[in-house]
């Protein structure tokens, strides 16, 4: 498998867990939309290629630690699913921080006809990047197909353990 396809595979591995995190939260209802905070001057990626510290383990040579430093700045990542109104906000929210410390741009397109859209999307050859599947029925209808990448043949074994 080609670097590009595993970094988007690590980079969708990622992002589920920053939703799964999100979904933790609780289920207050948002009523007012709270700009999140800007990170720091001295955290953000350096041109220099200088990885900032995140306060959590970064695997060495992984594509995490490349994001960080810099190397996929000006990337683009789509992103689709089922979130509408707050929901859509509260994930946009969640994923600023990685944005501003990777220089790579998450466009979430994501609304409620995301299950409609989802297969018409793939059949076209336009699959977004990343995919969030409120259903695994229609999720385990894509890997019998072999449209999905098991993000964990990117995590080495010592941490699946």
């Amino acid at each position: 498998m080609n670097s590009k396809r595993k970094f988007w595979a690590f980079l969708a591995l990622t992002l589920v867990f920053a939703m799964v995190l999100g979904a933790c939260t609780g289920g207050e209802e948002v009523t007012e939309v709270v700009e999140p905070t800007a990170v720091p001057e001295a955290t953000a990626a350096e041109p220099s290629g200088e990885m900032p510290e995140v306060g959590f383990p970064v695997i060495p040579g992984g594509y995490l630690e490349k994001a960080l430093a810099g190397e996929y700045t000006g990337t683009t990542v789509v992103v689709d699913g089922p979130f509408a109104d707050a929901d859509a906000v509260k994930f946009e929210q969640s994923v600023k921080a990685f944005e501003e410390l990777t220089g790579i741009d998450i466009n979430y397109i994501g609304n409620k006809e995301f299950e409609g859209r989802i297969g018409i999307s793939v059949d076209a050859g336009n699959a977004p990047d990343i995919a969030d599947f409120p259903q695994p029925g229609l999720l385990a209808t894509f890997a019998r197909q072999g449209e999905v990448i098991d993000p964990t043949t990117f995590i080495p074994e010592e941490w699946l353990q």
